[in-house]
């Protein structure tokens, strides 16, 4: 199954970076005496297992991480962190998409290992995490870092198919969630695009099911001295587009996963002019917000 592959390999990184003890690991006993370049040709096999395993389901990958580093079965010191880590960067280079309904989760591992609460982990892994969030930001464009008001916005974790019931905004310094932002109606809506104005007042929101931009005044949420409570609803501007066929199709035949959703993206011309654009050519302009 699934969680005891990624167990087996978990354990195998372990043992080759002699994290295991001796009557535990599968190594035998005169194994020490390999050569370091053997060793660095197993770490190379490993982290392409790895990489691979990620790839195949990282939703689920993501989920036995992330329980393993809150029951403590990995903590700051296993050589596992830093692969999984080195691995997420190699999928977003390389397939971004394909960590499409795993990113809420990647996010939230990323805060647990940077969070100020555990001062050794943080020092470790606070410039790869913020290296991983920046890269999905820049890669995939239903997450958005603003770097003026410090804010991450992402879309909650998928509650069916790939269509989520929020829209998370996190603190980037602590990795505490400032507001939840619920769809109306509490509808499961798939968010392609998320972008926060350039005066961080206004959150943009396309979702694509019904083909709207949403929009919320998240201004209070992260300005205030007396801040609100995250799950405080706030109200929100929902605006139709005119998409002139340009509404999501259904994937061609042989065509690659996830092609359908791709090439959607918001664009802030100014504080009060939004553009929904697809593959670059703009394709409806909000003003006057």
């Amino acid at each position: 199954s699934y969680p005891k592959l990624m167990a087996s390999i978990v354990n195998a990184i372990h043992a080759v970076n002699g994290e295991t003890p001796a009557e535990l690991s599968p190594r035998k006993a005169d194994a020490k005496a390999k050569s370091p370049f053997s060793t660095l040709l197993s770490r190379d096999k490993l982290m392409q297992l790895l990489t691979l395993l990620l790839q195949h389901n990282v939703l689920h990958f993501m989920n036995i991480f992330t329980e393993k580093l809150h029951t403590g079965d990995v903590d700051s010191g296993s050589s596992i962190i830093p692969m999984v880590f080195t691995s997420i960067l190699s999928l977003i280079n390389a397939h971004p998409w394909s960590l499409f309904g795993a990113t809420h989760q990647i996010v939230r591992t990323c805060f647990t290992c940077m969070h100020p609460s555990n001062p050794t982990m943080r020092k470790r892994y606070l410039h790869i995490g913020m290296s991983i969030i920046c890269e999905m930001g820049q890669k995939l464009p239903f997450i958005d870092m603003n770097a003026n008001s410090m804010v991450i916005c992402i879309p909650s974790s998928p509650v069916e198919r790939n269509a989520s019931r929020y829209i998370h905004v996190f603190n980037a310094k602590n990795g505490d969630l400032v507001h939840e932002l619920q769809f109306e109606s509490r509808q499961h809506l798939t968010p392609l695009a998320v972008k926060v104005s350039p005066d961080s007042d206004l959150l943009a929101c396309f979702s694509v099911e019904d083909g709207c931009v949403r929009i919320w005044s998240i201004k209070q949420s992260w300005t205030s001295t007396f801040r609100l409570s995250p799950k405080a609803n706030l109200p929100v501007k929902c605006i139709e587009c005119d998409l002139k066929g340009a509404k999501l199709e259904t994937p061609a035949a042989g065509a690659k996963p996830l092609s359908h959703l791709q090439g959607y993206q918001l664009k802030w011309v100014s504080d009060k002019e939004l553009h929904l654009q697809r593959d670059n050519c703009t394709i409806e302009r909000i003003q006057h917000l």
